[in-house]
């Protein structure tokens, strides 16, 4: 038991030591925190694979931290993706300091069509490049130490020829514009008498851009449509052209809005009375519609469309009865037609 602290200097000597040689955690300085680090992100490719805030979220969920800001960085990410010719994409990303000078350059490229990979793949790489110190990153880029005297020149013998520098790869450019091929299947009512079931075929034209044109075929199967003074049967075949926007797109899925404007020949025939043979009439009408689809892998998509139509030449059937000209049917003044089709993307 000490009664005193006179009595025990050499205690209170050797107190004083050890504070003095270890002093708390405070007084030697905090913990090193994380870098700050600003991204600057790009997907160029067509149908988008890896957005900025699926990145930022990815890399976020790696570290269990927010890696990146907007505050006054310790390093830049200068990042871009792009699609190849063959349907691979590839991811170039570029460690800069906040003056611009280039630390390094990566490039990752996936081995099959498609975005799985890099979607997994380039958020690793970030959270490699970025998961470190500020303490250590202010070791790893030191001021550069000053250049040594040149040696003084060789008495005899050709100068020596300095290293050429390694070029820096060049991403390709995203193509500007794609074509995809269609088929579908179509059904259609209001223009033709009764239900309609067609099969078109079209191609696309897609702009980077989100502005794109189409032309279409169709052909509309001979159908029989019944009615009091007997019935007809009806086909026809048309061509159009028009225009498309696109309005949203995400990881596989696009949907665009359209218009067409359509030309061509019905033709029909009655049964139970008399038409005059074979009636052939001249068609013209415009559309309206919305398209979405959905990429399957390979080039593939597939998808539906919904149009709405007004017949600028009203279409109708007539026949001779007691002598006269009947209307037996005519188009209404709108019309409304369904497709399901499936398109196959080709550069």
């Amino acid at each position: 038991m000490l009664r005193g602290g006179l009595r025990f200097p050499g205690f209170a000597l050797g107190a004083w030591a050890f504070f003095q040689a270890c002093p708390p955690a405070a007084a030697q300085g905090t913990e090193p925190q994380p870098i700050r680090v600003e991204l600057h992100w790009e997907d160029l490719s067509e149908p988008a694979c890896l957005t900025p805030a699926t990145l930022e979220a990815a890399v976020d969920a790696l570290l269990s931290r927010p890696a990146f800001g907007k505050t006054p960085a310790d390093a830049v990410i200068y990042g871009q993706l792009t699609r190849n010719a063959d349907g691979t994409r590839t991811a170039r990303i570029e460690l800069r300091r906040p003056d611009g000078t280039s630390l390094g350059i990566r490039e990752l490229r996936s081995a099959e069509p498609g975005c799985r990979s890099l979607r997994d793949g380039v958020p690793i790489a970030l959270s490699l490049m970025i998961d470190t110190r500020r303490k250590e990153v202010l070791l790893q880029l030191p001021k550069p130490a000053p250049e040594p005297q040149p040696a003084p020149p060789a008495a005899r013998g050709p100068k020596p020829t300095p290293p050429a520098p390694l070029p820096i790869p060049v991403p390709a450019p995203a193509l500007a514009w794609r074509q995809r091929l269609s088929v579908s299947g179509a059904v259609e009512r209001g223009l033709l008498p009764g239900t309609v079931f067609a099969t078109r075929i079209g191609v696309d034209w897609l702009h980077a851009s989100g502005w794109g044109a189409l032309v279409q075929a169709g052909l509309a199967a001979p159908h029989t449509a019944g009615y009091e003074a007997g019935g007809v049967t009806a086909w026809a075949w048309e061509l159009g052209a028009g225009g498309s926007l696109r309005v949203a797109e995400g990881h596989r899925l696009r949907a665009d809005l359209a218009g067409l404007v359509e030309t061509g020949e019905m033709l029909s025939r009655g049964s139970d009375f008399q038409i005059e043979e074979t009636a052939r009439s001249w068609m013209l009408e415009g559309l309206a519609g919305a398209r979405g689809s959905v990429a399957i892998g390979g080039g593939w998509v597939a998808g539906l469309a919904g149009w709405c139509g007004v017949p600028i030449v009203r279409q109708r059937v007539t026949y001779r009865q007691l002598g006269q000209r009947e209307v037996l049917t005519r188009s209404s003044p709108l019309f409304a037609r369904a497709e399901l089709f499936v398109g196959l993307t080709a550069w």
